[in-house]
Order: structure tokens, then C-alpha cells, then sequence
């Protein structure tokens, strides 16, 4: 097995929105990262696009807008029942829609304008052992913070 020692101060193991604000986020700080991520960028992803209001002023401290990227504002809650009777309901902190597809793109882009290490490969193991943290992934490399 392939054992490499990297330079970094954080490896994260899986970038979606979590793994990726995660990874912008730590940069900014000034530590070096490496993120981990199976898929490449951008990717298509089952999810219900709608992300409440309170995240933008975290979304804006990340230097993403994402109204820019095409995102619409919801104010409205709507559902149809089998019967086509509509019922509303407004949704006070509101909230807006952006697709996953974009909104991984826009995060990962920013992550390496930010100088984050995106690594595409699978973790398979991650051990802590000695006070040191090793990552294997599937490609057979151990990963080892220095």
C-alpha cells in the first residue's frame, strides 16, 4: 500500500454542501485543505432545491451569490391536492431555489479559487491512531496529515 504523507492542515472526507462550506470556509481562515470527493463537479443530484433565507449571510461570509448563479426568491408555500383544490400558505423568512447541479459548481469553484486541494477519489477507512489521523482511499493511498 501506498503510503503518502501531505501537507495540509484539514482533510475532509465528501464534498457536497456540507464538505465543500466546510472546505471554503477553513481556507479563509488561512489552513490548507484537502477535500476528498468521489464524483466530479458539477453533478446532477435528487434534492428539493429550496434553501431557507437564513443561510445567505453565511452563503455571502463564503463570497457566493446566489442570485447570481440564477437562484429565485420563494415567499410562497403552494400545494395542489389530487382534487386540483390549491392551498397557500406564506412562508415569513422565506427562502429561494437553486439547483444542486449549480450550486455544487459555484461551491467547488470557489473552494479551489480558494486554494482547496480537491482530491476525486473514495475514502475507505480513516483510522486515528498515535495522535495521527490516516485516511486510505481506493485508489490504495493512505493519507497522512504531517
Amino acid at each position: 500500500m501506498n503510503t503518502t504523507q501531505v501537507n495540509f492542515d484539514v482533510i475532509i472526507v465528501g464534498g457536497g454542501l456540507a464538505g465543500l462550506s466546510s472546505a471554503i470556509h477553513l481556507s479563509k481562515a488561512k489552513l490548507s485543505v484537502l477535500l476528498i470527493e468521489k464524483n466530479s463537479y458539477p453533478k446532477h443530484k435528487v434534492c428539493g432545491e429550496y434553501i431557507s433565507n437564513e443561510v445567505l449571510p453565511y452563503l455571502d461570509f463564503l463570497d457566493l451569490d446566489v442570485f447570481k448563479l440564477g437562484a429565485k426568491k420563494i415567499n410562497k408555500f403552494q400545494l395542489s391536492t389530487t382534487k386540483g383544490k390549491l392551498i397557500s400558505a406564506p412562508l415569513p423568512l422565506g427562502g429561494f431555489g437553486i439547483s444542486r447541479f449549480c450550486l455544487d459548481e459555484a461551491l467547488a469553484n470557489k473552494a479551489i479559487e480558494n486554494a482547496v486541494v480537491i482530491l476525486q477519489d473514495s475514502a475507505e477507512d480513516i483510522q486515528f491512531l498515535n495522535d495521527e489521523f490516516s485516511v486510505e482511499t481506493k485508489k490504495t493511498r493512505v493519507l497522512r496529515l504531517e
